[in-house]
């Protein structure tokens, strides 16, 4: 055209500009605008838009470049040609100005559109703006005529649920899953009931959630029952906490110690507490819903406050309530052996298990081990750790470390057998445990040079005072009793007396 002498009208550059636009030639666009500018051609509004809706492949610099160019023109920017900029800030991670941007619209007297709050509310929730994200949709609702729809509200309940926010968490369930009926994820869920453990939100936690996963055909297991035991102990509610244990075996699950011990540390926090607690078993035992779950956890707290007399009190009481101990209460029991050193009452506890007929756990074989090893003679931790090898049970890294340190710390060779093991098991043997083997090892050839030393010393002091006394006898003055007069005593030779033989009696 050029060539010909044919200018090109603003029909020609409209026409090319939105064709190179859609194709994301942006700087063919740029070069067309200048040449439009030296031809004195005024770019149409419609242009101008169609480069600022095609803006989520550009940078927000060449973005307001844009913009600067329709306020030359005076073309006012539309709420469309926001949307634009505002998904191309989401998409690129940028917080605050697709939020600033939002904001703008509204400020300009335009309505934002519904896929840029969309997209700002998303974003917030993935980078883990919750409430922020909230605020937003409160703000955009209360102006605007739709709504926002189920896959945002599911955004955010994924992000509420990643930072724990129970309040954003609940709100965002009931839309996306009650109203618009969505269905979380058991990745979703299990994060769900972490949160609502953690603030002590039991019956959500049993109403939605775990109804939730009923209905999605997901079979419950630990991980899902245990959130919701750690969630009455958070709320301090024993009653309810021992009564949701007594319903477990319709789950046909048991609770894992570790709750328990979460419903010992909330409920049960000094001896006060859990001498009350007989109250609420009592009062279940004439409903029949006391547990071995439950008489475990006063054990436990009893057993963390170093009282073993009421450990043991409430493990004599299982046959008042009709329960059976399991592994689990002697596993606690043994624990609170260890630090007293009481080995008579962990043979005692072996005994019953064998009466009863409780099998023993790896866990249990561990203990065992253990508390042989707080004993003078700990011949009898190795007895058990054969044991617990022919029974199946591969012994723990930590249980060799604690091997190998008292060995070690005794100058018992066997510290190296029990290295030589967890090589042969590929274990990772910790650089710290060889730092402190090294230093022990040491210690204890110390001191059996010590002994060895005062042993000697005691043996020459002892050849010392037995020549001192028979020179004494020697020389002990004699008295005739008929004469009163004084004998003098023979004269001995030093010299021909028995020399002590070894080390000098001088140290």
């Amino acid at each position: 055209m050029k060539r010909n002498g044919i200018t090109p009208d603003q029909t020609t550059y409209d026409t090319l500009a939105r064709t190179l636009a859609s194709k994301g030639l942006h700087r063919d666009v740029w070069a067309l605008l200048e040449d439009m500018e030296a031809l004195d051609v005024k770019p149409s509004q419609a242009l101008l838009i169609e480069m600022a809706k095609n803006a989520n492949t550009l940078s927000s610099v060449q973005f307001w470049d844009i913009l600067d160019v329709m306020k030359k023109h005076d073309i006012r920017p539309t709420a469309s040609t926001w949307t634009s900029v505002i998904q191309q800030f989401a998409h690129a991670g940028n917080v605050e100005l697709a939020l600033e941007s939002l904001y703008n619209v509204r400020e300009d007297g335009l309505e934002p559109e519904l896929p840029a709050a969309e997209a700002v509310i998303a974003l917030l929730s993935d980078k883990g703006f919750v409430n922020l994200a909230m605020d937003v949709i409160e703000w955009f609702e209360g102006f605007a005529i739709r709504r926002v729809g189920p896959e945002t509200w599911m955004r955010c309940l994924e992000g509420a649920a990643a930072e724990c926010r129970m309040d954003a968490i609940l709100k965002s369930w009931q839309k996306a899953v009650v109203e618009y009926n969505l269905s979380p994820s058991e990745g979703l869920c299990l994060e769900i009931l972490t949160a609502a453990a953690r603030h002590g939100k039991a019956e959500f936690a049993i109403s939605q959630v775990l109804t939730t996963l009923v209905n999605t055909n997901i079979a419950l297991s630990t991980k899902h029952i245990a959130p919701v035991i750690e969630a009455y102990a958070a709320a301090g509610n024993l009653t309810d906490a021992f009564t949701f244990l007594h319903t477990l075996p319709s789950f046909k699950v048991e609770a894992p110690v570790t709750s328990l011990e979460a419903i010992a540390a909330y409920c049960l926090p000094d001896i006060d507490a859990i001498d009350n607690a007989w109250k609420v078993v009592d009062q279940l035992h004439t409903e029949t819903k006391v547990t071995t779950a439950a008489l475990n956890t006063i054990i436990i707290a009893a057993a963390k406050h170093s009282d073993l007399q009421r450990a043991l009190g409430a493990y004599k009481n299982f046959p008042t309530y009709h329960a059976q101990p399991n592994t689990d209460t002697f596993d606690i029991l043994l624990d609170a052996c260890i630090p007293a050193e009481h080995r008579q009452l962990g043979d005692a506890l072996l005994a019953d298990m064998k009466t009863v007929n409780v099998p023993l756990a790896r866990s249990t074989y561990e203990r065992l081990v253990r508390l042989c090893l707080t004993q003078p003679e700990y011949d009898d931790a190795f007895f058990y750790l054969n044991e617990m090898e022919a029974a199946g049970h591969v012994p723990s890294l930590q249980l060799y470390s604690a091997i190998v340190r008292r060995c070690a710390s005794e100058g018992d060779t066997r510290y190296e057998v029990a290295l030589g093991e967890m090589k042969a098991r590929k274990m990772a043997v910790p650089k710290e445990l060889m730092g402190e083997v090294r230093a022990l090892t040491r210690q204890a050839r110390k001191l059996s040079e010590v002994e060895a030393a005062e042993k000697a010393w005691k043996e020459d002091g002892k050849r010392a005072f037995e020549k001192e006394m028979k020179v004494r006898e020697v020389r002990r003055p004699e008295v005739d009793m008929d004469e009163e007069r004084y004998v003098e005593p023979p004269e001995v030779d030093e010299d021909e007396m028995e020399q002590p033989t070894g080390r000098s009696s001088r140290r």
